[in-house]
């Protein structure tokens, strides 16, 4: 396909093309937004080499395309919230887009594409790998193609944006002092997570983790200035246990006379057969305060 303002060759034959001829920094021609459309339509990514761009012209090039998406989760710097920073170096324990995926395809509205400006990349390696869902789908069979059909996906971002919201939310309404006792209960507990929660834990503060931690999981992601600059604690228990020879016989004998209403307090009861679907449902967070429940009338 040819032309009349831009040169386009392409990658690969399924997906991506490079484009010269254009300079992004300077506002376009009708005629070259409408060759970068069809470009774009026809190789799915497109690559610009050596193109100096400050905020204003990264959202003018955008706004070519449509209106500009604001992320849900990471607002950007002040003034352009339509713009998103992505950092990682070589001491980043993650980064972002780690995993196959189309950005904010959680939205209710998802946006058709996205522009990735590269300020500083290494000399070998840090690729941003695409792949082509069209030619994906075209390479299945015939039968697979029938079998799709009229089915349907659910995208969330709630595992994601869950953490995010919670430390913006707590922040907000501490005032930044953020919370003297956090008590984790999520259901599985990963070291790559601790981080996040001496986070939102006040100066001097306390973070209980009370979730499931694997014995696989020998990693623990921990900022050290959490601990002695800001003198927070980190304590760990068993399901939220303490010394269960003393406890118990004092929280029975308050239930007893009325002290501790224990009933409102069980989510799900369970028999004793029932043990293993309890131990699963603390597991996938579905169960906080579960009790097995073991009577004469079950012998």
């Amino acid at each position: 396909m040819s032309y009349g303002t831009i040169g386009v060759t392409p990658v690969t034959p399924r997906i991506g093309a490079y484009v010269e001829g254009v300079t992004l920094a300077k506002p376009l021609s009708n005629r070259q937004v409408e060759d970068l459309h069809e470009a774009l339509a026809q190789h799915q990514v497109l690559f610009f080499r050596d193109q100096p761009l400050d905020v204003e012209a990264h959202k003018r090039f955008g706004r070519y395309f449509g209106e500009l998406h604001i992320h849900p989760s990471t607002p950007g710097p002040e003034g352009h919230p339509e713009i998103l920073p992505i950092h990682a170096d070589a001491n980043s324990k993650r980064i972002n887009g780690e995993y196959w995926h189309s950005d904010v395809s959680c939205d209710e509205e998802p946006p058709m594409g996205s522009i990735l400006y590269l300020h500083t990349v290494p000399n070998c390696g840090g690729d941003t790998l695409f792949a082509s869902q069209y030619a994906a789908y075209d390479a299945l069979s015939p039968r697979m193609k029938v079998y799709l059909e009229g089915l349907t996906a659910t995208h969330s971002g709630d595992h994601i944006y869950r953490r995010n919201n919670a430390l913006m939310g707590i922040a907000e309404v501490t005032a930044g002092f953020m919370a003297h006792k956090v008590i984790l209960t999520v259901g599985e507990l990963k070291g790559e997570d601790i981080d996040n929660y001496l986070m939102i834990t006040a100066k001097g503060g306390t973070c209980v983790a009370t979730a499931i931690g694997s014995l696989l999981d020998t990693q623990v992601t921990l900022n050290l200035a959490m601990l002695t600059l800001m003198q927070k604690n980190l304590q760990g228990t068993i399901f939220g246990g303490g010394n269960p020879h003393y406890d118990i016989p004092q929280l029975l004998s308050m239930y007893k006379v009325g002290k501790l209403n224990l009933d409102d307090m069980v989510t799900r009861q369970y028999k004793l057969e029932q043990i293993n679907e309890g131990y699963q449902d603390m597991l996938d967070g579905k169960n906080i305060r579960g009790v097995i429940r073991y009577t004469d009338d079950d012998r």
